[in-house]
């Protein structure tokens, strides 16, 4: 390379390489801040996801007496035994910790692909949002049509305002410009 007195350019002939070579297909654009937040709101998801969780993991005992009260109404053939009470309990609450895993889980992947201007995460993460939203609305009739509230609802409520929240923030004009801007660069490079 030659002397170019300082200023920091490549007088050699070859030229500098292209920027968007930097970082091996990461985004050369900084994240604007409605995605920045956005991310950051998902990050907030899996956190409150693993909050769930946990509640759920130890959750077996309020539906075991969930299952009972509702058997005491049942009689014959549709009554259940005290050991498919149990099983049918701890069914539940493993099924539940499973989803509640791969809800965080789907939380990061969004993040971290959204957070790398993908196109397609953008738009999964808000057909995703459509489902939970679906699921918000059962979670909310169901415990009203219960007379109660639980922890279930205040975690459903918080999720469903910050998926609402993250994917009007990925929509915003800057973060469309930044999405644009990436898979214009991966497809030129592919």
């Amino acid at each position: 390379m030659s002397d170019d007195g300082g200023q920091g350019r490549d007088t050699s002939g070859y030229g500098a390489m292209p920027q968007e070579h930097i970082g091996l297909g990461k985004p050369v654009t900084s994240v604007p801040k409605p995605l920045d937040m956005a991310v950051k709101l998902m990050y907030l998801g899996a956190a409150l996801t693993l909050i769930g969780l946990i509640y759920s993991a130890f959750n077996t005992g309020r539906v075991h007496d969930a299952l009972v009260k509702s058997n005491d109404k049942k009689t014959g053939n549709a009554h259940l035994s005290a050991s498919a009470i149990d099983t049918a309990a701890h069914v539940i609450v493993i099924v539940s910790v499973v989803i509640g895993v791969l809800t965080m889980l789907i939380w990061i992947a969004m993040a971290v692909l959204n957070r790398q201007g993908r196109n397609w995460a953008r738009i999964v993460a808000t057909v995703l949002f459509g489902l939970s939203a679906v699921s918000f609305l059962y979670t909310v009739i169901a415990v009203a049509s219960q007379g109660g509230g639980s922890l279930s609802v205040v975690v459903s409520v918080l999720n469903f305002l910050i998926g609402l929240a993250a994917v009007v923030l990925m929509w915003r004009p800057e973060s469309s410009a930044y999405y644009h801007r990436n898979d214009n660069r991966q497809q030129q490079y592919a």
